[in-house]
């Protein structure tokens, strides 16, 4: 089964677990006042308008107080009804997602609010709209509300995840990584606070008072969405140096793009943490900064090197390293970058360092340069088949490539090809 089967099969499961959990809330005695249900939904709308994309699958968003405040307020099945404005957005009909796209969304949204109300229901919780403060019973009732607090906001994600994973062929525990879950977790306790404070606050003083409560925090996500715009901007000033890279040698074009690739699917498979997974990728992307300093005419040379030019090629390590360390956001990745050529035996440049003393990106680094080098077309030889590269470098591991990452990169690199070649 392809990922796209997969990914089908797993919305129809859980569009078929969301509508039997909605049918079973739809019993539910309690009716709350259309008007309320109306407000916590345009304000469950506005805020999945502002939500702020995350790194690889995903949005930030504040739609989690609003509904949470209305599964407090109203119970299930209205808070059901409410994180429909969250599933379907203006900005993904725009942008024309595929409709199984827009029924996961839906599907994944009613399932993890159904669950957090038939959790409630079975607890025998009643919503803030009966007076469950001013119950003999309050403490317990508390308790349900942290645990569907728990359900849904733990639930929510793991099930965007999954989606993810089968969507895109990306491992579930890489994305769990990735999108740093446990700080997530952290963010989860705020917003839980927030949507039981603004259920409070309108249960006691009016929808009006419980939107005014949440303008602080739209500011916040609103300043979160000026730093990802940032961080964009910093992507663009890397792909701009990139560029500036690969027109010194038009034969080693993409090369810098397709060595983070390798290096950062080398990392994941090690179980780098992300956060140095994401340094080695703004590594590899400009490792060759430093032949900015090397003549055209050495470069794009179709006969052997002389004793001096090679040399010259020789520097572009130091070269790069010292660029690098002149711009903040980049000054992390000078030390990988200078040792990219180092080798595990010391016979490797600039300094010739051994083992230990070669950072654990830089070892990586260097097997995903080598191997795009070698099966890349060049003036003076032609590409190696894949198979060939990778038998090659196996068989420097422990000399000129550290073991346990050729092993890893041997491992990576046959699980690629071979799904690719399968396709």
């Amino acid at each position: 089964m392809d990922r796209n089967s997969r990914f089908k099969a797993l919305t129809i499961v859980l569009v078929l677990a969301g509508a039997s959990i909605s049918f079973v809330l739809l019993k539910e005695t309690v009716r709350p006042r259309p008007l309320d249900v109306l407000v916590l939904f345009l304000v469950t709308a506005a805020a999945e308008h502002l939500s702020v994309s995350l790194p690889v699958v995903g949005t930030a968003s504040l739609s989690f107080v609003p509904i949470f405040a209305t599964l407090i307020l109203c119970g299930g099945f209205p808070a059901v009804l409410v994180s429909l404005a969250s599933a379907v957005t203006l900005n993904e009909i725009l942008q024309k997602k595929s409709a199984w796209s827009v029924l996961f969304n839906v599907a994944q949204e009613v399932l993890a609010t159904g669950a957090a109300g038939l959790m409630l229901q079975r607890l025998q919780t009643p919503p803030l709209i009966l007076g469950a403060l001013d119950h003999p019973r309050v403490t317990t009732f508390i308790i349900g509300w942290l645990l569907a607090w728990a359900v849904m906001g733990i639930l929510n994600p793991v099930l965007v995840m999954l989606g993810g994973s089968y969507l895109y062929d990306i491992p579930f525990k890489r994305l769990v990584q990735e999108q740093r879950f446990s700080a997530y977790l952290v963010n989860l306790v705020i917003l839980g606070l927030l949507g039981f404070l603004t259920a409070l606050v309108f249960s006691r003083r009016g929808w009006l008072t419980a939107v005014v409560l949440l303008v602080p925090f739209v500011l916040e996500r609103q300043a979160l969405s000026a730093y990802m715009g940032l961080l964009d901007s910093y992507s663009d000033t890397l792909k701009l140096l990139v560029s500036a890279i690969e027109s010194k040698d038009p034969y080693t074009r993409g090369h810098s793009e397709r060595v983070a690739d390798y290096a950062l699917k080398c990392a994941r498979r090690i179980g780098i943490e992300p956060r140095r997974a994401a340094l080695l990728e703004r590594a590899a992307l400009l490792h060759d900064i430093g032949k900015i300093a090397i003549s055209s005419e050495i470069l794009e040379s179709q006969r052997e090197l002389s004793t001096s030019e090679y040399e010259e090629i020789r520097k572009h390590p130091v070269v790069g390293s010292e660029l690098i360390q002149s711009v903040e956001f980049l000054r992390d990745a000078a030390p990988i970058v200078v040792a990219h050529h180092e080798r595990l035996d010391g016979l490797g440049y600039p300094h010739g360092v051994t083992g230990d003393s070669i950072p654990l990106e830089s070892k990586i680094l260097a097997c995903a340069d080598a191997y795009d080098a070698m099966t890349t077309d060049r003036p003076y030889r032609s590409a190696l088949e894949w198979r060939e590269a990778l038998s090659e470098i196996l068989r420097q591991s422990g000399t000129q490539f550290d073991s346990g990452v050729a092993a890893a990169f041997a491992e990576m690199l046959s699980e690629t090809e071979l799904s690719e070649s399968s396709e």
